[in-house]
């Protein structure tokens, strides 16, 4: 059993970033694999996949 199916999921949510990273939920990668997996348990989640980041100076 994955950490993933063994939390708490009433009133819980999730948000994570890709840092970048495109996400293919066909694939295994980085990404889709815990969306994936957040999304089979019940989890509320979102997941942001910047394409553009300012760097300030």
């Amino acid at each position: 059993m994955s950490l993933i199916e063994q939390a708490p999921t009433a009133g819980r949510s999730v948000v994570f970033s890709t840092s970048g990273a495109p996400i293919d939920p066909g694939t295994a990668d980085a990404a889709a694999t815990p969306a994936g997996g957040l999304a089979d348990v019940g989890v509320s989640h979102a997941v942001i996949a910047p394409t553009s980041m300012l760097r300030v100076r």
